[in-house]
């Protein structure tokens, strides 16, 4: 409502917890456009980019898994959400998306990082084994995010949330955060 005239475009593949009635309020306005899709296709986001001429895009965008997933698969986890992080920030900035913001995850801290987490304390220590190719490909991304404000004067910013358990999560043994 603040900013009638902001057309924003929320990406996500929604391939784990993901869950459309978080975003319904969200969804009543007409300058708010969910899309179902994943960022990996560096054409299909530029397309989008494209099509829609966002003014913001929120990056939702992840492969996501639990400990066993990323655990037996951190060159998968690193290489698709490397590419999730770079071709949606890019692709956002060549096509003159003024804001964003690029979500990851807690995560990215050291694995035996002080409580609660300082934000300076990323890239002080070795991160967790078992989810390091994710990390390291959020850290890219809010890299990226950092570089780009910094050098070329757009507001690009990264949250990292922490994660919050509940209904419709994924509580499976191999898939799930929760042990």
């Amino acid at each position: 409502k603040k900013y009638p005239t902001y057309r924003i475009v929320c990406l996500d593949a929604l391939t784990y917890a993901g869950n459309l009635s978080t975003l319904r309020e969200a969804m009543k306005y007409s300058q708010f456009r969910f899309v179902k899709g994943g960022g990996r296709d560096a054409d299909a986001v530029d397309n989008l980019f494209a099509e829609e001429k966002p003014d913001v895009a929120v990056i939702c965008a992840a492969r996501v898994g639990g400990i066993g997933a990323n655990s037996a698969g951190n060159s998968t986890f690193l290489y698709e959400n490397s590419l999730i992080a770079m071709n949606t920030v890019m692709e956002a900035y060549e096509a003159g998306v003024g804001r964003l913001l690029f979500l990851g995850s807690t995560c990215i801290y050291p694995r035996l990082a002080p409580q609660p987490i300082p934000e300076d304390a990323l890239l002080t220590s070795p991160l967790e084994k078992t989810n390091e190719g994710y990390a390291l490909a959020k850290i890219a991304g809010l890299k990226l995010c950092e570089f780009l404000r910094r050098e070329k004067g757009v507001c690009y910013h990264s949250l990292m949330p922490t994660n919050l358990y509940g209904t419709g999560d994924n509580y499976d043994v191999i898939g799930g955060h929760v042990l």
